[in-house]
């Protein structure tokens, strides 16, 4: 395995976008954090003389969420970038393999195949945790350089929340580059893949956000079975259960008629996991050599 994971470094350290979309990700993410810091600062200016000092606490709770570490959350919010680049890196690494006929050699070399895509699969695991470590890193230094003070009054995510929750944001990642590896394997094609993701994400949006769901009653729970939005689920529910977020509130209009419990949910998560598993190595063993 440690021979095919330096062979997968070396095919893929020359692709522009193995650095390319990290470092635009993280540069994005500082974009959103000091655009809402900007906001909430806009929000303390007060004529001069200064403001009556309860109203100057009200507002300097607008700064709170850019705090290390509750500022992370405000950073994965702005790293949209990383779930594409997640699909993007999983499509197109199997697809190449298709597209350049190198897939051939691969099998000839590894006749049991599936030692192989183990291997990407954990090499776009490891990208998918330097993209969160660098996440981390952005949010503990934005606060810093800026010199952000808040209230002093909410209580700041532990350390244990914090790892929970960028283990969550690694899986959505890795979980995305599984489903485009996947996709790629089945089409044999990078850019096929990530045109079925997008449409599939876009079709989900309609299917889950359609009227009808709210009048079956009992059975209006069955669009959160979807993996796209089940997983964006899932890692709300690891943001509230760590301190990052607030659970949503009993009677919020924009809540589903029928919440699936977290525990539930990720259970859901981690049967679609299975199953793209699965979809995969019987793709892979039954591929014939001359595709």
């Amino acid at each position: 395995m440690r021979s095919l994971l330096r062979a997968e470094w070396l095919r893929q350290r020359r692709r522009p976008d193995l650095w390319l979309l990290p470092l635009a990700t993280l540069a994005i993410a500082a974009f959103v954090w000091q655009t809402g810091l900007a906001s909430a600062d806009n929000g303390l200016a007060y004529p001069a003389g200064g403001a009556p000092p309860d109203l100057a606490q009200q507002l300097a709770r607008l700064r709170d969420p850019y705090l290390f570490p509750a500022s992370f959350h405000v950073i994965v919010t702005g790293s949209f970038l990383a779930f594409i680049a997640a699909v993007h890196y999983g499509a197109s690494w199997t697809g190449s393999e298709f597209e350049r006929g190198t897939i051939r050699n691969v099998f000839l070399v590894h006749p049991t195949r599936l030692p192989f895509f183990a291997a990407r699969l954990i090499a776009l695991g490891l990208l998918a945790l330097a993209i969160v470590v660098g996440l981390v890193a952005v949010a503990a230094m934005m606060p810093a350089i800026r010199g952000v003070v808040g209230s002093g009054e909410a209580v700041p995510p532990s350390l244990a929340g914090l790892l929970a929750y960028g283990a969550a944001v690694w899986f959505a990642l890795w979980f995305l580059a599984l489903a485009a590896t996947t996709i790629a394997a089945l089409l044999r094609s990078g850019a096929s893949a990530v045109l079925v993701v997008f449409i599939y994400v876009l079709a989900e949006l309609a299917v889950a956000n359609a009227p009808f769901w709210r009048d079956l009653g009992q059975l209006a729970w069955l669009p959160q079975l979807l993996p796209g939005g089940r997983v964006l689920r899932a890692l709300g529910d690891v943001a509230a259960a760590t301190g990052f977020t607030q659970a949503s509130a009993a009677g919020d209009p924009n809540a589903p008629p029928i919440v699936v419990p977290s525990g539930l949910g990720l259970a859901i998560v981690g049967a679609w996991t299975l199953i793209l598993l699965a979809v995969l190595v019987r793709r892979v063993r039954s591929m014939d050599i001359g595709e």
